[in-house]
């Protein structure tokens, strides 16, 4: 999950980004932040059409962690993952 965040931050910014990783409450706690923005409100929500190349990681990130928050503006995004023990 780490990874796909990461490698999106890699393949669509400029910039590269900033990763987080921090315990509380029982949950392991991962955030990236980027230059990027998320057009979509159902970002990693929705499936990608079958003939697209790319486009799943962050349905994936979705589908393995308890909670993601995204947070998209232009030219800033952060998405926060937990994993609950």
């Amino acid at each position: 999950m780490v990874t796909e965040l990461a490698t999106n931050t890699l393949r669509y910014t400029a910039g590269g980004g900033t990763l987080h990783l921090w315990a509380a409450g029982g949950s392991l706690i991962c955030q990236v932040n980027d230059a990027g923005h998320l057009t979509g409100p159902l970002a990693g929500r929705r499936p990608a059409p079958p003939d697209q190349p790319g486009g799943r990681g962050l349905l994936l990130t979705h589908q393995l962690c308890d909670l993601v928050e995204t947070f998209s503006a232009p030219g800033e995004t952060a998405i926060r993952v937990h994993l609950h023990r």
